[in-house]
């Protein structure tokens, strides 16, 4: 289930891909939709067999990639991922956070 508008860049997506390569290894016969809020819409998740064998070689690159470290991790002084202080970064100070709007 997606929350935006359907697009061709997100049905090419690396997420959606490594999704139907799971799909497809489940059984032949099992199906995947993806359902587009927006839209209204439900678009089947499929590839066929030879773009599917292209998606998989190009995912195990990727893979490979980030467990030999080539893809380092972008820091962030805006965003740091489940981080439960979001804009408080390092320790949180003892006692009572307030807003000093002066």
């Amino acid at each position: 289930i997606r929350t935006g508008h359907r697009s061709d860049t997100l049905m090419k997506s690396k997420a959606l891909n490594a999704f139907a390569i799971a799909v497809g290894r489940a059984g032949p016969r099992c199906r995947a939709e993806i359902v587009f809020l927006s839209d209204e819409t439900v678009a089947p998740l499929e590839l066929k067999p030879r773009a599917l064998a292209k998606r998989l070689e190009d995912l195990s690159g990727f893979v490979s990639g980030i467990l030999e470290g080539r893809f380092p991790q972008k820091i962030s002084s805006r965003t740091c991922p489940n981080c439960p202080a979001f804009f408080v970064c390092g320790p949180v100070p003892p006692g009572r956070l307030e807003k000093n709007l002066q």
